[in-house]
């Protein structure tokens, strides 16, 4: 849960920070639209691949150990809903963050290298997940900056993140305790 709270700074801080210090409008930095039209399928080019293979690594322990974060996700509805409302939101944060934020605010320093500046930092916030992911997770983070620097919106990226990390918590749940049988715990 904590991780959760510092992912939310992650996305009021870097707003604080354009809103008040760069006076810029937020649109800027990856909150509208931009050109995700011209560029959605290459965001389902990358969806594609990487939802066959979470269904693939689900059978693996280390995998369906780790997902979902919350242990009792399985118990209800209630609950796995709760979760998922709560960890699914934190990936607009991350996706503002780094793809937003970061590629944006040095954009105008380094241009197309500030792709490579995000995924350092990016990258390190997954050391933690099961190696597969976090080795992932260069190139995930490489693919995505690059539409981002290009479409200039984080939308494809969190419709992106989303759909993996829900599909990463079912497969988890039905490789272990099932998905809930009740409503309520």
């Amino acid at each position: 849960m904590v991780e959760l709270l510092a992912c939310y700074y992650l996305y009021l801080l870097p707003i604080l920070t354009i809103k008040f210090i760069l006076k810029e409008p937020l649109k800027n930095y990856g909150l509208g639209v931009g050109k995700l039209r011209q560029h959605i399928k290459w965001y389902i080019l990358l969806l594609v691949p990487i939802l066959c293979f979470v269904v693939i690594v689900s059978f693996r322990d280390d995998f369906s150990s780790h997902y979902p974060f919350y242990k009792l996700a399985h118990r209800s509805w209630f609950d796995l809903i709760s979760w998922e409302i709560l960890y699914l939101i934190q990936f607009i944060c991350v996706e503002f963050f780094f793809r937003g934020f970061i590629i944006q605010a040095c954009r105008p320093a380094f241009g197309v290298n500030a792709i490579f500046v995000m995924i350092v930092p990016y990258m390190m916030i997954h050391f933690p997940k099961p190696w597969l992911e976090a080795s992932g997770a260069i190139f995930f983070g490489l693919f995505l900056g690059v539409l981002a620097f290009k479409s200039r919106t984080i939308w494809g990226g969190v419709v992106v993140h989303i759909s993996i990390a829900l599909s990463m918590d079912i497969a988890a749940l039905l490789q272990t305790k099932g998905l809930p049988q009740q409503w309520l715990p």
